[in-house]
């Protein structure tokens, strides 16, 4: 029979996540291959950044923009 020595090749590794960060706002682990943000110097997880700080944009209204500065050329002539 064969003992356990022979067979370690067998064996799977350990793939256990390493925590290399903390997430300053809600201080979950940040494990090796994980996506963060720095933040002013501040470690930040996706999931905070995604709750806390991502905006829903709104698209520019160009036409409106346009106007303003051709405005602004007209008035700046005078």
């Amino acid at each position: 029979m064969w003992e356990l020595s022979e067979k370690i090749y067998l064996t799977p590794p350990d793939n256990e996540a390493i925590a290399v960060r903390e997430c300053f706002f809600c201080g979950e682990n940040i494990y090796v291959g994980d996506e963060f943000y720095n933040l002013d110097g501040f470690n930040c997880c996706e999931d905070c950044l995604d709750r806390h700080f991502k905006v829903v944009a709104e698209l520019p209204d160009w036409e409106t923009e346009k106007a303003d500065l051709e405005h602004n050329e007209v008035e700046e002539e005078r």
